[in-house]
């Protein structure tokens, strides 16, 4: 049997969110990674204790990123996928990277833009909030 999750948080990264759920069977608190389509998450995921099955609703999802995520951070993170899609469309334009992408004439920089672009905003985010190397 699915129950409607009660979302007590979430935690944004490039690619979906980590929702903080609480179980509808026992009550348990866990977090679940939800992947976003279109900028909507939707998903099931079962209880680590007793195995209930909690479903995050599109609805649901909505209501909780405006609880939960401030305008400005969300702003930001807009800003920062733009961002990494600015650097991913281009960082195989320079000469010396064109050449060596190469293979069999075909160019291997402009098929990678795509699923590179989250591994740069996730880059650019953990910059911005001060994290890597030091």
């Amino acid at each position: 049997m699915t129950h409607r999750s009660d979302i007590t948080g979430l935690r944004p990264d490039v690619t979906g969110v980590f929702v903080s759920l609480r179980c509808s069977g026992c009550a348990t608190a866990f977090e679940a990674y939800q992947p976003t389509v279109a900028g909507l998450a939707f998903g099931q995921h079962a209880c680590p204790r007793c195995g209930a099955v909690s479903e995050v609703a599109p609805e649901d999802f909505a209501a909780a990123l405006d609880r939960f995520l401030p305008e400005e951070r969300w702003e930001e993170l807009v800003r920062l996928t733009g961002e990494a899609t600015r650097v991913a469309e281009s960082w195989h334009q320079m000469p010396e990277l064109r050449s060596i992408l190469r293979h069999r004439d075909v160019e291997l920089g402009p098929a990678t833009e795509r699923q590179i672009v989250a591994l740069i905003a996730a880059g650019l985010n953990a910059a911005a909030r001060g994290e890597g190397p030091a």
